[in-house]
């Protein structure tokens, strides 16, 4: 109804209404494309197959859906069982098994067709397609939480100091809960000076344009070179905005200016980043130089009453924490950048994206508990993040986080015999 407002919940059931009530807009979508890529279709919900047939069933559209149900870790966010199925049924679809993985290195593939064949038998590839001696699989026990930060920060060191992989090519994976299993290697990483971020808390927020507007201009002061940022800025506050060539060179002189100014005054201490009201002070001016009206442009959610006001505070707590901390100010913020740091996250938040080098944090019976077909594809999603290099740990002992008070923690840890056996195929 005319002045309420909908919500995020709200679009996909308004939309199929719109198409199934609307034969205009019905036409006009199918007139529109006429091929549609269904990508990780394993996690389709009934609400967004119901859009889809509302779409597409019925008109000359081709569809493919692509997947893999042995990722299939959303049931709990309404995934639908058997949905292959079923679109092959309604749209006349013709079945077809992907057997290759382009990914991953030859020891991680055999790694993961050993667990196909647990999880789906006919899709699993034959040993003589996966030959060759690329890739490392290692799996490590530890007696303690303690121990194993102290030794896996030790390893990534070494993976970027002498390995030469960028510090973002890194990820840690935990089954969930990262924020409390991941405390002691956080600490360790803080002592050894290894930058990271753990993406799940910082994620979302590192994600809004001036959110990374105030950080970008944040490392590009702290006096270190910081080319990426650098670009970025100025592809915000210059290049995005098709200036003529005089009044481009205007407005880059007129940063190069304020990014002078700002440098010196942090380096006489004038200003300095670790208090949270400079820091304020610094957020705001930024935000003047840019303009307001300028930055409320660039997401359509900063015209809604408070929510940029809201955005930018955020980021200033979060960089302030950030920032508060001893240390390199440009490598404490790289955490919340991502640029330059190993990625901290939930297997469930990795779905989708690839790296180097990844750990799965504590392959314990204590960990993957709930019900072994869904616990399968949690740590399938896991492994198979890894394109050269996958370490797997486990415990014999991991201390209650001192904040984690919401339901039971086992401190006693037994590992996981078979996860951890899927590895021995890789060898």
């Amino acid at each position: 109804m005319q002045g309420q407002s909908i919500t995020f919940e709200d679009i996909v059931p308004l939309a199929q209404t719109i198409i199934a009530s609307s034969a205009i807009a019905r036409n006009a979508v199918r007139q529109t494309y006429s091929h549609v890529f269904l990508d990780e279709f394993q996690d389709c919900n009934a609400q967004q197959y119901g859009l889809i047939e509302a779409c597409f069933l019925g008109s000359p559209t081709i569809l493919t859906a692509v997947g893999d149900t042995k990722q299939s870790i959303m049931g709990w966010a309404g995934a639908l069982e058997g949905i292959f199925e079923r679109f092959a049924e309604d749209f006349d679809a013709r079945p077809l098994n992907l057997y290759q993985n382009f990914r991953s290195a030859p020891r991680l593939r055999r790694m993961q067709n050993a667990m196909i064949r647990a999880m789906d038998p006919p899709a699993a590839s034959d040993d003589a397609e996966l030959q060759g001696e690329e890739g490392t699989v290692t799996v490590l026990q530890y007696a303690t939480d303690l121990e194993e930060a102290v030794d896996l920060t030790n390893r990534v060191r070494a993976m970027i100091a002498d390995g030469g992989l960028p510090a973002s090519q890194i990820a840690v994976l935990v089954r969930s809960e990262q924020k409390f299993f991941s405390q002691r290697l956080m600490a360790a990483m803080d002592d050894a000076g290894v930058p990271y971020r753990e993406e799940d808390s910082t994620q979302d927020l590192a994600s809004e344009p001036v959110a990374r507007l105030i950080v970008d201009f944040l490392l590009v002061v702290c006096g270190r070179r910081e080319t990426a940022a650098h670009r970025r800025l100025l592809e915000q506050v210059v290049f995005s905005y098709g200036f003529d060539e005089e009044h481009e060179f205007q407005q880059r002189s007129r940063w190069s200016r304020l990014i002078t100014d700002t440098r010196a005054r942090i380096a006489s201490r004038e200003i300095d980043l670790s208090s949270e009201r400079d820091l304020r002070d610094l957020t705001h001016a930024v935000i003047a130089a840019v303009g307001r009206d300028k930055v409320v442009e660039m997401s359509s959610d900063y015209a809604r009453s408070g929510w940029l006001d809201q955005r930018i505070a955020e980021t200033i707590t979060k960089a302030h924490a950030l920032l508060a901390r001893p240390g390199d100010p440009a490598l404490a913020l790289s955490r919340f950048s991502g640029d330059e740091a190993v990625r901290i996250m939930s297997i469930h938040k990795s779905k989708g994206l690839e790296f180097e080098a990844v750990i799965v944090l504590g392959v314990e019976n204590e960990m993957f508990w709930s019900n072994i077909a869904s616990e399968r594809s949690t740590y399938f999603v896991g492994i198979s993040r890894a394109r050269r290099h996958l370490v797997l740990t486990y415990c014999g002992q991991r201390a209650r986080p001192p904040d984690f008070t919401r339901r039971r923690w086992d401190t006693m840890r037994t590992p996981h015999l078979e996860f951890l056996g899927y590895a021995t195929p890789a060898a």
